[in-house]
């Protein structure tokens, strides 16, 4: 299916596009095909543009679900996005985008393809009604230094099979043979927990995880081709970034935070 045939089915996003990169609707186009086929509920897609800060295309059928056109998305995409989702949920969905992408940043581009992050939370509806959804990102771009350029999201409504609730996130790892899935929901200890992980480097957030496989600080150092000494001071500031006092209790923040 070439662009022209989608012209019903997405508002045109001529003069947001970042001419630097492909265009996203290019790239997604067999991922928004296959949502469409497989989708359980009514739903919506739209792409994130993560350097440019805004919302880049637009599923036409979003003016059924949310308190605003499609048109006034695309041109005031911040203010729409905090006007139209729950203020109970609002810093909930932030604080799981930063970690979304924090995470994702961490892992090899091959990793990154088995990890499935659903967000849950409410959205204004037309009627001046708040209905929840549930919030996938089947597919990403990323430009040459591994960073996320666009993501793809896909909005279902599902007030029809949650009608009360907290705003959550789930996390599934299809790369473990366990499937394993992580969850976190509103607690009153997301912020804090959310500012901690933002705190941390990319060469901490490798020692944590090689931690939490149960190495010890010599086999960090020869895995990654440093000094035990340099490990040992790579943990000490990991301690005091996440307020930990200890191996074991930093592995259990790690599997809290979904690091490991």
């Amino acid at each position: 299916m070439n662009m022209a045939q989608y012209a019903s089915h997405f508002v045109p996003i001529a003069g947001l596009l970042d001419e630097n990169h492909p265009n996203p609707l290019e790239l997604f186009q067999p991922t928004i095909d296959a949502v469409k086929k497989l989708a359980f509920a009514p739903y919506f897609w739209f792409i994130a543009d993560y350097k440019q800060m805004k919302v880049v295309a637009v599923d036409a059928e979003v003016e059924k679900h949310i308190a605003h056109s499609a048109h006034s998305w695309l041109t005031n995409g911040h203010e729409i996005t905090t006007d139209m989702i729950h203020p109970e949920d609002l810093e909930m969905k932030i604080a799981y985008d930063c970690f979304q992408e924090r995470y994702l940043g961490t892992l090899p581009p091959e990793q990154r393809k088995y990890l499935k992050f659903n967000t849950f939370f409410r959205v204004l509806d037309p009627k001046g009604l708040y209905r929840w959804y549930m919030v996938q990102m089947p597919d990403y771009h990323y430009d040459a230094n591994g960073n996320i350029v666009y993501s793809l999201r896909v909005a279902y409504d599902i007030s029809h099979l949650r009608k009360d609730g907290v705003a959550m996130m789930t996390m599934l790892d299809d790369s473990d043979p366990q499937n394993q899935i992580f969850l976190c929901q509103s607690n009153g200890l997301h912020k804090p927990m959310t500012e901690k992980l933002l705190k941390l480097t990319d060469r901490e957030m490798e020692i944590i995880r090689l931690l939490a496989a149960g190495q010890l600080s010599k086999q960090i150092a020869g895995n990654l081709g440093i000094s035990p000494h340099t490990v040992e001071n790579h943990k000490q500031n990991i301690f005091k970034k996440t307020d930990t006092r200890s191996a074991s209790e930093l592995v259990a923040f790690a599997i809290r935070s979904g690091i490991a």
